[in-house]
């Protein structure tokens, strides 16, 4: 996991953040925002994308509790037998209404006897899955973003922890350091909301396995969350 002393902080296809399975994008291909002015979009020959692709890679099956994998995946709406999709590292707070049974079946998982769902017990799939949930209810976000930053060396998911961290700062009403929360501007584009140091935001997506920022905001005006 991250160390907070050697990055700048502590550590959504709709508005709605969803992810969806898509085909793989060309490099540096261009795309169009919902207003139609083209953009450019993520670069996946980039060493963000061969890192998350790294991380989420379950092929060697090298968790320990399965049951919980099955369980949080099945919850997410995820197939535990399908790779997960790399992120393109946005979302937006405008998600749906908290929702009771995925806040049931995580909040037993914040105490420190029983097991959380990181990679080393649920694989790439049931961190990725416990993420999702956690989206759906805000209540959840900042203790499970520290239950995956404590959880030792590569236990969490980079990129996710970076997105839960920029929305607790958010809701706190500080400004974000690594710019994935969107929302509307008032020409109705999707631009990022307050942040903090935004001159050096590409540098800090970088070390969390992210895009750079215009491209994450490329994809976004697309729709697209996720590939």
């Amino acid at each position: 996991m991250r160390n907070p002393a050697k990055h700048l902080g502590l550590a959504g296809a709709a508005i709605v953040f969803a992810v969806a399975s898509l085909g793989a994008q060309a490099k540096g291909a261009p795309g169009k925002s919902a207003q139609g002015a083209k953009c450019m979009m993520p670069d996946t020959t980039m060493d963000w994308f061969k890192s998350q692709r790294e991380w989420l890679d379950d092929s060697k099956h090298a968790w320990t509790n399965d049951t919980l994998r099955v369980k949080v995946m099945t919850a997410a709406g995820l197939d535990p037998s399908k790779a997960v999709a790399v992120q393109y590292g946005w979302t937006t707070l405008e998600l749906p209404a908290r929702d009771s049974a995925s806040a049931a079946l995580l909040r037993p998982m914040m105490g420190r006897a029983a097991p959380f769902p990181t990679r080393g017990v649920a694989g790439a799939g049931g961190a990725h899955a416990t993420f999702l949930l956690i989206l759906r209810d805000s209540t959840l976000e900042n203790a499970a973003m520290h239950k995956f930053m404590e959880a030792g060396l590569g236990e969490g998911f980079e990129t996710e922890t970076a997105m839960l961290e920029d929305r607790t700062r958010i809701r706190a009403g500080r400004g974000q350091i690594y710019g994935t929360v969107l929302h509307a501007g008032a020409d109705g584009k999707l631009v990022p909301m307050r942040m903090e140091d935004s001159a050096h935001v590409d540098l800090r997506r970088e070390s969390a396995w992210l895009p750079p920022l215009k491209q994450s905001v490329c994809a976004a005006s697309a729709g697209k969350s996720a590939m």
